[in-house]
């Protein structure tokens, strides 16, 4: 019998109700929070090369703006359905509000297989969406950014078209640009170091440090193969790795001349059989036994719901850092909390790249351009100080007597945010 498809919008309402209980406010307070202020879904016709009209369905979800604009990616996808979509802004919301960000939550999609249709097909789909929603998006509206099967030249298609509609290029509608046309160093890194500046604040916490660490990365796309990178220049020793080959586990380590190599290969978007491995010495082994393999760290970055009940009563690691949405169902996360295993959530452990894409936002209505290394340092900085908050949050709870995970002191650190905007602005 076919698994059923869990429902991501529910799921994540389930969450919300778990942080709603603990708070002090009344649960009405939050109830605005359940629906998007708007939900925009649109028929696009674009012209195929050899001339023929076809048509496909786009949205875009516009979660909350009571701190800011919309913020989130875009991503075509032919899976792409509203009910994921209303999660991923929702998620977009809390991200933004942890963070502290003068933004608010949005998602959008194209409900289409871009591996069907040419680089031109695809531009001229971009620009049928653009023409569809222009009026509601713009740089103090709504901001989308790159996702699943989009990239820079599609927001700058995006950018271009937006421009044209308005008779004025303005970069600021969109983030993860290229640089030449007002792009930001460090964005396309952010996320995978970000998920390293998550995991040295859970190291330092608990009086470790990441120097030596044994650490498991599942996941070697853009994050997966960036965070990797990172743990290895700093001293952390990786014993797994996994893509869509495979997953391969080395109790010695990976020597750091094989895992560049395969590493920088995943990052540049080659195709990297990590076959390899097994005459390295590395061991293949099904996803849930990859998981449940020693190391004092485990960096899930590649699909939800990876870690469920059962890899959660016999995973090995102190700390995982969740590079992926959604890597662990909520039972896992509870499990993992009784257990002692401290999980640094994704709404916190993976917002570098939306904390650049707010730096690049920055840079564009400045008219500025900041060096690698000041966006790169404004973002650990900021990740640093958001996951103490959270701490903070903790300890409050601790003292009346009551212990909660890192995720819900994150939800309820987003949603009175929230909240507190909201009343603010309704006066």
């Amino acid at each position: 019998m076919k698994a059923m498809k869990i429902n991501p919008h529910l799921e994540a309402m389930k969450m919300l109700d778990e942080a709603i209980a603990l708070s002090t406010r009344p649960a009405s307070d939050f109830e605005f929070l359940r629906q998007a202020e708007r939900e925009i879904c649109v028929r696009l016709n674009f012209q195929r090369d050899d001339g023929r009209w076809t048509q496909a369905l786009g949205y875009r979800v516009q979660h909350s703006s009571d701190l800011g604009p919309y913020k989130g990616g875009l991503r075509y996808h032919p899976e792409v359905e509203i009910e994921e979509l209303r999660a991923l802004a929702f998620w977009m919301s809390l991200k933004t509000a942890i963070l502290g960000l003068p933004l608010g939550g949005g998602k959008g999609g194209i409900a289409v297989d871009p591996s069907l249709y040419s680089a031109s097909e695809l531009a001229r789909l971009t620009r049928a969406f653009v023409e569809a929603i222009h009026l509601d998006i713009g740089p103090d509206r709504d901001i989308p950014a790159p996702d699943v099967n989009t990239n820079a030249q599609t927001m700058a298609v995006f950018a271009d078209a937006y421009g044209k509609l308005n008779a004025a290029y303005e970069p600021a509608v969109v983030t993860g640009k290229p640089l030449a046309i007002g792009g930001s160093l460090g964005r396309h890194e952010a996320t995978g170091l970000g998920v390293i500046s998550a995991l040295k604040s859970a190291l330092a916490t608990a009086g470790r440090s990441i120097e030596g660490c044994r650490i498991i990365v599942q996941g070697t796309g853009n994050v997966g193969a960036i965070a990797a990178l990172e743990a290895l220049r700093l001293g952390a020793m990786i014993v797994g790795v996994s893509n869509t080959t495979g997953s391969f586990y080395a109790p010695e380590g990976i020597s750091p001349e094989l895992l560049k190599l395969l590493l920088e290969s995943a990052a540049a978007g080659a195709s990297v059989q990590l076959a390899v491995l097994e005459g390295a010495g590395a061991k293949r082994l099904s996803t849930p036994e990859f998981l449940s393999q020693a190391a004092d760290v485990l960096i899930p970055a590649a699909l939800e719901n990876q870690i469920d009940l059962d890899v959660a009563d016999v995973l090995q690691a102190d700390f995982v850092i969740e590079g992926a949405n959604g890597p662990c169902t909520q039972e896992a996360d509870r499990r993992l909390f009784e257990r002692g295993v401290v999980v640094v959530p994704d709404v916190l452990a993976n917002a570098g790249g939306v904390l650049v894409s707010y730096y690049e936002w920055v840079q564009n209505r400045q008219r500025d351009v900041w060096s690698r290394d000041l966006v790169l340092e404004r973002m650990a900085a900021k990740l640093e100080s958001a996951y103490q908050d959270l701490l903070e949050i903790q300890a409050s709870y601790e003292k009346k007597g009551q212990k909660i995970r890192l995720r819900e002191a994150a939800y309820l650190s987003a949603i009175h945010r929230i909240v507190e905007a909201h009343e603010l602005r309704l006066g």
